[in-house]
Order: structure tokens, then C-alpha cells, then sequence
């Protein structure tokens, strides 16, 4: 009968090395955070960035921004972000230069922390934190 993996004898490092290993596990999962928040901010920064330019162009309404955050609520329906009003932030972001100019070298972490309103929604596990979606509320619903 085998023995179960609790009950084995353990090579005399082996606590060193899983320390290490939990370490990378780690330190990768919050790197893929970060670069997913990145991603995410020249989303962000770009939908703003048309919503502006059409309403320069073309003289758009709220209206037209409510209809477009309906829309993409249903085609994007685990996306938190499309509301109107975060649609609004955006533009806003857009308008004052934003993660353009904030992550003009990569520098998005700085980012990130400027723009306190796009924040990920994690979930606990068993093996510790990971994304679960992306969320954005108004300044000060952090």
C-alpha cells in the first residue's frame, strides 16, 4: 500500500525549496495582476479617448454614452466597468491626458495608483489571491 504524501520522509531542504516556490507563485501572480491592470488603464484611456473625439466631432449627448454603456454591459456582461458614469471617467481621463502620458515608458504602476477608481476585485481561495474580475467605482469607492 502506498504511503500517503503527508506520512513520506522529506529531503532535508525541502522546506527551503517551498519556501521558494510560494515565492514565485506569488510574485508572478502579482506581476500578471499588474499587467493586466496596464491593459486595462489603455483600454480605459482609449474608449475615453473615442468618446471624446465623437463628441467633439459629432456633438454626442449623454444620451449616446448611456446607450453605449447599455450595449456593452450586454455583450460584456462580467465586465463591471461599462457603466455610463464610469464611461464619463474615462473621457475625463482621456480629456486631462491620462495613462497616455502616465504610461508613456511603461511606467504604469504609477498609473495605477493615480487612477484609484479602476481597482481589481479579487477572491480569496485556498491558494490565495487571484482576479476575478475588474471593478471601477467613482473617486473615493476604494
Amino acid at each position: 500500500m502506498a504511503m500517503a504524501s503527508r506520512e513520506i520522509a522529506l529531503p532535508e531542504d525541502y522546506q527551503d525549496l517551498l519556501k521558494v516556490l510560494k515565492e514565485r507563485v506569488r510574485g508572478t501572480r502579482a506581476q500578471a495582476v499588474r499587467t493586466v491592470n496596464s491593459q486595462l488603464i489603455g483600454l480605459y484611456w482609449s474608449i475615453g479617448r473615442d468618446i471624446l473625439q465623437r463628441q467633439d466631432a459629432e456633438g454626442w449627448g449623454s444620451g449616446v454614452i448611456a446607450r453605449l454603456a447599455e450595449d456593452l454591459r450586454t455583450e460584456f456582461p462580467e465586465m463591471k466597468g461599462p457603466s455610463q458614469r464610469n464611461l464619463q471617467y474615462m473621457r475625463t481621463m482621456a480629456e486631462a491626458g491620462g495613462a497616455r502620458q502616465m504610461c508613456h515608458k511603461r511606467n504604469c504602476p504609477g498609473a495605477i495608483s493615480a487612477l484609484f477608481w479602476i481597482r481589481p476585485r479579487p477572491a480569496r481561495s485556498g491558494t490565495g489571491m487571484r482576479p476575478q474580475g475588474w471593478s471601477m467605482g467613482g473617486p473615493g469607492t476604494c
